[in-house]
């Protein structure tokens, strides 16, 4: 009887730890059998559409989300001049999402006050804090863990693709910061204060070979509104 509660034991405790391990959901965005580059996919829990990480596709409509805790997860895919998509992602496998044209965006064009979550530029990315309602009482540390390829670990040490020795500059300026002592910063900063977060993978050559991580670049509120009114 004890063997047996024991081979029991043994078998949930593998089944618990199968459950835990990370997942990989990935695919690519479409419209017409062509690639969309520069798709926003946003992977949101199912239960309750909190956004847990984002991502942009590359040149050949490619997204990839890793080490995802497996769950329920939903996928919204925005990109400008297509109709907005939900989807239910697909853990391991290689999903293929069809975007439709904008209707209204083929037929004029509009002007939209609003600014897009992910904005991609050549030389870097942009996430716009207030466009997602999921940064509402968040930190900035949080907005970090969501952002397109970023990824914090447990000690609060950020990389970004993969690599360490991120830089992180507060409007521009270098924080100096590394660690404990930079994850307490962001921790104890509201997202709120923030307009922008700059993702910056292929930095200029006056960080030398200090930032060849990559650059994160925490623009607030406050330096916007001075910019604005100096």
């Amino acid at each position: 009887m004890k063997k047996m509660a024991l081979l029991i034991s043994v078998i949930c405790c593998q089944f618990v730890a199968l459950s835990q391990e990370p997942g990989i959901y990935k695919g690519h965005i479409i419209s017409k059998d062509l690639p969309v580059p520069g798709a926003t996919v946003a992977l949101l829990k199912q239960a309750d559409s909190a956004l847990v990480k984002l991502s942009v596709s590359n040149n050949e409509g490619a997204f990839e989300f890793t080490g995802i805790t497996k769950a329920n997860y939903l996928l919204l895919v925005t990109s400008v001049g297509f109709d907005s998509l939900y989807a239910v992602a697909a853990e391991n496998e290689n999903m293929q999402i069809k975007l439709n044209a904008n209707a209204q965006a083929l037929g004029s064009v509009t002007i939209l006050a609003k600014r897009p979550l992910v904005e991609a530029r050549l030389d870097k990315m942009i996430v716009n804090v207030d466009a997602s309602p999921s940064n509402a009482g968040a930190t900035a540390l949080e907005l970090l863990e969501k952002s397109p390829g970023i990824s914090v670990d447990k000690d609060g040490n950020i990389s970004l693709k993969g690599k360490q020795g991120v830089i992180v500059l507060m409007d521009g300026k270098q924080t100096y910061l590394s660690g404990q002592d930079l994850a307490n910063m962001l921790r104890s900063m509201p997202a709120s204060q923030l307009d922008q977060l700059e993702i910056i993978t292929q930095p200029s050559a006056k960080y030398d070979a200090a930032g060849n991580a990559g650059i994160l670049n925490l623009k607030t509120k406050k330096a916007r509104t001075m910019g604005f009114n100096g």
